[in-house]
């Protein structure tokens, strides 16, 4: 049976949940389980869950911080953005996609983070020069760093 049938089919709990022995599916199959979970309402916690534990099992796997930083981002939790962002930006190199560098600066600047959020977006800007949404956060971040060194500094 399926991660996705053994989970909807038996309208399980979080206790239930524990006991299911997640490391007996693979990387791909936890990835559309949660995928299928995701738009259904009933299923968020568990999806969240799913993640979480697929996470655990295959801590290098793409897809599964990708999609764990979607939920993240959904959830508005940014701190965890980051902590998801980070190691896929590291692990992607030079195949990170310029929406990837998005989330992630977007990321740091909620974390208020502008010196990261600087040097990232600035390496972002080396490899996609023409994306408008990185060029906008290149001006703001720039505004924001120049404001607080106004306030570090005040004539």
């Amino acid at each position: 049976m399926s991660l996705y049938a053994e989970i909807t089919q038996s309208s399980m709990d979080f206790n239930a949940f524990e006991q299911l022995e997640i490391q007996r599916f693979s990387a791909e199959e936890i990835l559309q389980t949660i995928k299928g979970l995701m738009g259904q309402t009933q299923f968020k916690q568990l999806s969240r869950a799913l993640g979480e534990a697929g996470l655990a099992i295959y801590p290098q796997d793409e897809e599964l911080l990708t999609v764990n930083a979607l939920m993240a981002m959904l959830d508005k939790n940014w701190d965890h953005v980051f902590e998801l962002m980070q190691p896929l930006i590291e692990l992607r190199g030079d195949r990170n996609s310029a929406q990837s560098y998005i989330i992630f600066v977007r990321a740091l600047t909620k974390r208020l983070d502008y010196d990261k959020a600087w040097l990232t977006v600035n390496q972002a800007l080396k490899q996609y020069p023409d994306d408008e949404t990185l060029q906008t956060l290149h001006l703001d971040i720039a505004e924001c760093i120049f404001h607080a060194q106004l306030s570090k500094h005040p004539q």
